[in-house]
């Protein structure tokens, strides 16, 4: 049997934030003033995105 740490949720949660909230993110990116703001989204969201990964891979194995 398997043990789930409860950040692991947590994790998983943010990812679905993130992806709920990026298409109104997306459109702050076409105008200059505002799209430093979707650059930093952008990085954010790989960095879930990435830690999503890890645990999926960590329980794969």
């Amino acid at each position: 049997m398997k043990i789930r740490r409860q950040g692991e949720y947590g994790r998983f949660f943010k990812l679905f934030i993130y992806t709920e909230i990026a298409p109104v993110s997306l459109a702050s990116f076409a105008g200059k003033t505002t799209s430093f703001m979707e650059k930093s989204f952008i990085k954010s969201y790989v960095g879930v995105c990435m830690e999503g990964a890890v645990i999926v891979l960590s329980h794969a194995y």
